[in-house]
């Protein structure tokens, strides 16, 4: 799996990592997996890099915010890699190899949807590991999921973006890579940014009318 990981970034293609698939991108391109060594579970503060301002699938992102964690383990920053996120329990949240290669130790694709089935389908080990949760679950869901959900599909939709915008650039023979460009680069970033804002404006609307905690 590890030769699959580094055989996709040596040939230009895209690979992504959330939390177990970012420790072994991590591992594949020499960083060392460290067990145990940082428990998060919920929605968790994390904080970008200086360097996510200039990367395409995370430069127009809040400079903080919360997201969803359930990990145990972390890992040490591959030595070519281009970290782009942190918080006070693990020093490398996400990171880039490459062009297109992402790691993220957070759980960006866990909308509200996703935990409330969780809640059901892995009660046991979360009511071993974390018994105090289904009491705070439902006042924490209500304060942080919806943001986190924007957030998370703002990174989805970078990452679409991204992909497209250099696919076109292909197509239309200009440059192989986003990294030969740099204001193109960047523009996929910008644009996930403004659909991050416009759905967080309508999210605001309706949180004022006490209708997205209701939402399912």
């Amino acid at each position: 799996l590890l030769d699959l990981i580094r055989d996709f970034e040596a040939t230009d293609r895209s690979v992504l990592g959330i939390c177990l698939g970012s420790q072994l991108m991590a591992r594949a391109f020499g960083g060392e997996n460290r067990l145990g060594a940082a428990s998060e579970f919920g929605w968790c503060r994390v904080s970008l890099t200086e360097q996510a301002a200039a990367d395409p699938v995370l430069a127009g992102l809040p400079r903080e915010f919360r997201i969803f964690q359930w990990h145990d383990d972390t890992f040490t920053l591959p030595e070519h890699a281009t970290h782009l996120a942190t918080n006070g329990v693990a020093a490398n949240e996400a990171f880039r190899i490459g062009r297109a290669a992402y790691g993220f130790q957070f759980h960006f694709e866990a909308n509200r949807k996703l935990v409330d089935t969780w809640q059901v389908d892995f009660r046991d080990a979360i009511a071993q590991y974390h018994p105090d949760w289904p009491a705070r679950y439902e006042g924490e869901a209500s304060t942080h999921a919806p943001q986190a959900d924007a957030t998370g599909l703002a990174v989805a939709t970078g990452i679409r973006i991204a992909h497209v915008v250099r696919s076109v650039l292909v197509t239309l023979g200009g440059h192989g890579s986003l990294d030969d460009s740099p204001a193109v680069f960047l523009a996929a970033g910008f644009l996930a940014g403004a659909f991050f804002s416009v759905v967080s404006a309508i999210l605001g609307l309706f949180l004022r009318g006490g209708v997205v905690g209701g939402i399912r």
